[in-house]
């Protein structure tokens, strides 16, 4: 288990699998010295990572981003914001992570397969009055990545 914790809009995450996270709405990030473990449990010796995104804004609105590089890298993130009624407001992001690894089989000479992600996200925030608010979340990821196995390369003796 990670001496680091890492907490998504107060959601632990127990393993640092959950933490290699990639988000287009980040609000803000808090670095918390260790040991942390009355406040977060256990396993937080060496500190906790608190990551919150933005909550819906009740405006409309939005942003796209966009990359092409080497490999056939590509990423595209993107973002909206959209009042359903004058007290819901939905937000809705996600991204897509593909490209081929920078290895090639030897056996082959086709380039190894690399990163391939994608992820979606929906949040919606209902505030009926001003002393109650719901905010209420859903992720997804899938992930079909796939790294270069290593390969020895020293001589038999």
């Amino acid at each position: 288990e990670p001496a680091v914790g890492v907490s998504v809009d107060g959601a632990f995450l127990a393993t640092n699998t959950g933490a290699m996270i990639d988000v287009i709405d980040i609000e803000s990030i808090e670095i918390l010295r260790g040991p942390q473990g009355s406040l977060y449990g256990r396993n937080t010796i060496g500190g906790t990572i608190n990551i919150k995104r933005t909550r819906p804004t009740g405006e409309f609105g939005g942003k796209l981003i966009g990359s092409f590089g080497s490999f056939d890298n590509s990423e595209v993130k993107g973002l909206l914001n959209f009042p359903v009624t004058e007290n819901l407001a939905v937000k809705i992001a996600g991204f897509s992570l593909q490209g081929d690894a920078h290895t090639k089989n030897i056996d082959t000479g086709k380039r190894d397969d690399g990163i391939d992600k994608t992820a979606f996200t929906v949040s919606a925030l209902y505030t009926p009055s001003d002393n109650f608010e719901l905010q209420l979340t859903f992720d997804t990821m899938d992930d079909n990545s796939e790294y270069a196995g290593s390969v020895n390369l020293t001589q038999p003796s």
